[in-house]
């Protein structure tokens, strides 16, 4: 499943299936369209913020974690999946709602 909107009409929750990959891009094929798209490893930065001597604040950048937009779709929670565009869902509750309006769906 993709994690993000991407140029192109991908969206944050589109299904895919991995066609290649290497170190820094991933090859998907699309589930919706079929269409073969090329993702590529994004950078997060992970910054320390202090203040100096003076009283101004200093951004020191310490880290950095790269991730390809991808997690695997079969197992998502409803939090997780919460903002993303679902076309269709198979929900388990269990044994069922407990309460009137005790279940909900995104």
């Amino acid at each position: 499943m993709v994690l993000r909107n991407l140029p192109g009409g991908c969206v944050n929750g589109d299904r895919a299936v991995v066609e290649s990959w290497t170190h820094d891009t991933v090859s998907v094929r699309l589930q919706y369209n079929l269409q073969v798209i090329q993702l590529s490893r994004v950078e997060w930065p992970i910054y320390s913020y202090s203040l100096n001597v003076d009283g101004k604040l200093e951004i020191l950048r310490i880290a950095s974690v790269w991730q390809l937009l991808l997690t695997l779709g079969y197992a998502t929670t409803i939090h997780k999946a919460q903002g993303s565009t679902l076309p269709r869902a198979h929900i388990d509750i269990g044994r069922g709602c407990w309460e009137s309006g005790s279940c909900m769906l995104p």
